[in-house]
């Protein structure tokens, strides 16, 4: 319940988050061990390209910006 409950303050505060294909974390004990983690690393590597994605969609520069995004009272 507590990744739902961080998300949530996130989204309420109407920020954008990209998702992955399951939860963003990955398991290692010792030191370098989450690289064992095939799914957990493959989760990450897909949320770091989703992320790579929307940053280069938000990306808008100066001269072409044209409106401002102004939230509804």
């Amino acid at each position: 319940m507590l990744f739902a409950q961080l998300n949530y303050f996130f989204l309420i505060s109407e920020m954008i988050m990209p998702g992955s294909t399951y939860w963003n974390v990955a398991f290692g004990r010792e030191k370098g061990e989450v690289r064992n983690d095939a799914e957990g690393m493959a989760t990450v590597k897909n949320l770091a390209g989703n992320m790579a994605w929307l940053m280069k969609r938000l990306a808008i520069p100066a001269e072409d910006e044209v409106r401002q995004v102004v939230p509804e009272s």
